[in-house]
């Protein structure tokens, strides 16, 4: 059985990973995505596996299908956006194990990104003020209004 596993572990998958991140800037709660575009390399149809994406000090992990030889598929996962704050994302590590869990193997990418979470913004409804009756003007500074509706010059 441990042979099986570890000749299983043989063919690892010879893929390409590249990640992008969907849009980049969003606000607290908000919609960010994660977009994978795996290619695989190989001759054969490789396996599926797991990449395990470290957003922020979370992980993230997400299962790429099996591919065949040559063919490329785009998969998307939701990111974390609970946190407001610029985060790192990355480095994304690519791995694959026996079917039955005993070995694991993985391949890290560098490609580090950032994701930026503002906070949300609250619309706020202004206070309501007396209304100033029409053809009065409210009191301007110390003196009193004269004719024309400019205020008095101070006197000294």
């Amino acid at each position: 059985m441990l042979a099986g596993a570890a000749l299983w572990m043989v063919a690892r998958p010879q893929v390409r990973v590249v990640r992008r991140i969907e849009p980049a800037r969003v606000v607290e709660d908000g919609d960010a995505r994660g977009v994978l575009s795996v290619t695989n390399l190989g001759r054969r149809r490789c396996p599926p596996f797991v990449a395990v994406e470290s957003v922020g000090g979370e992980r993230v992990a997400v299962t790429l299908p099996s591919l065949a030889a040559g063919a490329a598929r785009d998969v998307d996962y939701p990111l974390p956006t609970h946190r407001r704050g610029v985060h790192p994302v990355g480095p994304l590590t690519v791995g694959h194990s026996d079917p039955l869990g005993l070995f694991r193997a993985g391949r890290s990418y560098p490609s580090h990104a950032r994701l930026w979470v503002y906070p949300r913004l609250h619309p706020l409804v202004p206070l309501p003020t007396r209304a100033v009756p029409r053809g009065r003007r409210p009191h301007v500074g110390a003196g009193a209004q004269r004719r024309g509706g400019l205020p008095q010059p101070a006197r000294v």
